[in-house]
Formats: C-alpha cells, structure tokens, sequence
C-alpha cells in the first residue's frame, strides 16, 4: 500500500514560486519563510480589500513589469486559490502584501516604512450596501464550508499520526539509519551554521490538492520516495534529521494532508531533491519495501489499511467542502468586482510602479 496521494501539478513560469501558507489539521498556518520583516524592507504595501477587488492582479501586474525589467521577483501563492497572489517580494526588499483574513497583516511603521493600499477606495459603496444580505449570507456560507473542512482535516490529522507511529514500528531503523549515512556523508558540508528554511509548495484548497514544481526545477536530480504503509514519511524525517546534525542545508515542505508531515526535502548545494509523489518524473525511485520489516508490518497492517481508509474518507469530506466554498468565494468575486471602478485601480498601479520604482 502506497500513502502517497496524487496532487495536481500547476505549472509555473518562475522558479521561485511558493504558498505564502497552507491548510493543516489545526487550521491555516501562515509560514512567513522568504519574507523578510518590515524593519528590514525598504518599502512593504500592504494590500487591503474583499475577495474580486483586484488584490491579486495587482500585485501579478507589478510583478510582470518588474520581472520584465530584470528585477528579481518571488511570488507567494494562496493556498485556498493557487491561482491568486497573496504577495509578492522585489529584489529581496520591496513587498507587495495581502493583508486580508486569514492572513490579516497591518503595518508595523505606517508611512516610515510601510502604507495601506485600501482597493475599498475604488468600489462603489452604494452598490454593495444594496447587495449586503446577500454579502453577509454568502460570506457566512463560506465561512461555514471551511470551519466544516478544517474539521475533517483536524480528524485526517490524528490519523496521521497514528498512520506515522505504526510507520515506525514497522521501519527497520538500522538499515534505514545506515542508508541516510551514507547519503548524507556524499554532501557537501556548509561553512556556516545550517539553517533549514520550510518551503511551502503543496497545497490543500478551494481547488483540490495541489502542488508546485518549485524544488523540482531547481534539481539536478530528483529521488522519488515511495510511501510503503507511510515509511517514505518516517524515512523524510530520518533524513531531515541527519542533514541537520550533519551540518548540510536544506528546504522542506510539509504535507497538509498528512497533518504537515515532510513530503519534499531539498538539498540546494546539491540540487538534490527527495520527495513522495505519484506525479513525479524521478532520476531515481527509492522503493522503502526494502526498509520494512516484514513481521511487524504483519501485525499492523490491518490497523494501518483501516485507518487509512478513514482518513480517505475524511479527505473526500474536507474536499467537498473546500469546493462548494470555493462557489461562495467566486460569487463574492463576482458581487465586488460588479461594484469596483477597475479603471481607478488601473491609475493607481501607474502611480504605484513608479513610487516602487523609486524604491528599488
């Protein structure tokens, strides 16, 4: 039985492309890895305004001049909606940020370092007054499909973690340990303290499970893990673990369907990649059948199918929620974007390049 679940590939233009957060078991986590805090940044925007009043594209916009005019551009994705911007960071120090729920960001030193960039100064307020039942019912009906959805995740993440222990039951640890040794002992050292970085590029949203080839493209070589009864899992971990004692760099992404366990480790000063993924294009495929002890995997396997088969069911549960959120949250698009005055907003990014041109 293999635990890896199959995420949907988005393909990408750049190559430092990552979820400013994700979707766990506890809730969403904003992982603030790659965004420098405001006392370091020359100038941050913090971008407030509803779901269809152009937060996103306005940030893709300056992004794409920008990034045509050789600037260094990462951009952050939503994790409900990959699709959409949430921020977008310029030559490591000017940020574009989404500063509305669930990631609510205010500014720290307003006017000194930072502003508001209010898109509510572009709609028409009477026109969403008269459209407030409907607002306020819609709203609280996608608020509901999610509260509902991270529910289910809460019940998908305890059973992975009883999935992971019986994992490491059934792991040969010596033979795994004496594998990763030997791994490790093949990398180059760094000279200074590592610091492992988490790099979010799996996501669990409002358009399914998906995933970005952020590390892959970055690769050299990629190592695909498979996840026999979720020993590819405890393998990760192992790994992580050795890389850091080892004094070796390294990103990580968690999972969010397996309640943020490590699904991707990336060794930059190698451009090695390890990862569980069906959809993976592999330089190599590490079978972890060969790192199980057998006899105990007898004992267990029961217990580990059954409770994988519930936690599959759970996952059906919280996707068909995230989905039917996802048709509250475009028909919100729709009312705002009704209600918005694009033309202004298309004046205000003019004004906006050229302040950020200032900046750079």
């Amino acid at each position: 039985m293999n635990f890896a679940y199959c995420y949907k590939t988005k393909q990408i233009k750049s190559v430092d492309v990552r979820f400013i957060g994700v979707n766990t078991s506890d809730g969403f986590r904003w992982c603030l890895n790659g965004i420098p805090d405001e006392g370091d940044l020359k100038r941050a925007y913090i971008i407030k305004g509803a779901a269809g009043t152009g937060k996103s594209t306005l940030m893709k916009n300056v992004a794409e001049h920008f990034e045509n005019a050789g600037t260094q551009i990462v951009r952050f994705l939503c994790s409900s909606d990959p699709d959409s911007l949430d921020a977008v960071l310029l030559n490591g120090n000017v940020l574009l940020l989404d500063g509305t729920a669930p990631h609510v960001k205010d500014a720290i030193y307003p006017g000194a370092l930072s502003e508001l960039v209010c898109l509510g100064n572009f709609w028409n307020k009477e026109k969403l007054i008269g459209s407030s039942s409907r607002i306020v019912a819609v709203s609280d009906n996608k608020k509901r499909c999610f509260r509902k959805a991270y529910r289910y995740m809460a019940g998908m993440g305890q059973l992975s973690l009883e999935m992971f222990d019986d994992a490491v039951r059934v792991i040969d640890v010596p033979k795994t340990r004496k594998a990763i040794t030997r791994i490790v002992r093949k990398l180059n050292k760094d000279d200074e303290k590592p610091s492992p970085s988490e790099m979010i590029i799996r996501s669990f949203g409002m358009k399914g499970a998906v995933r970005l080839p952020t590390m892959e493209l970055r690769s050299r070589k990629v190592i695909a893990l498979s996840d026999h009864y979720g020993t590819g899992r405890v393998f990760l971990s192992m790994l992580a673990e050795e890389l850091r004692s080892s004094g070796v760099n390294y990103f990580y992404s968690p999972d969010p369907l397996f309640n943020c366990q490590l699904s991707d480790v990336f060794v930059p000063g190698e451009g090695v990649l390890f990862s569980i993924d069906k959809t993976e294009k592999p330089d190599q495929i590490l079978n972890m059948e060969r790192f199980t002890d057998k006899v105990r995997l007898g004992e267990v396997r029961g217990e580990i199918r059954l409770a994988y088969k519930c936690w599959d069911a759970l996952r059906q549960d919280a996707e068909k929620e995230l989905l039917e959120a996802a048709e509250y949250h475009f028909e919100l698009e729709r009312i705002y974007g009704s209600a918005m005055n694009f033309d202004a907003v298309t004046a205000y990014q003019k004004l906006l390049i050229k302040d950020i041109e200032n900046r750079l």
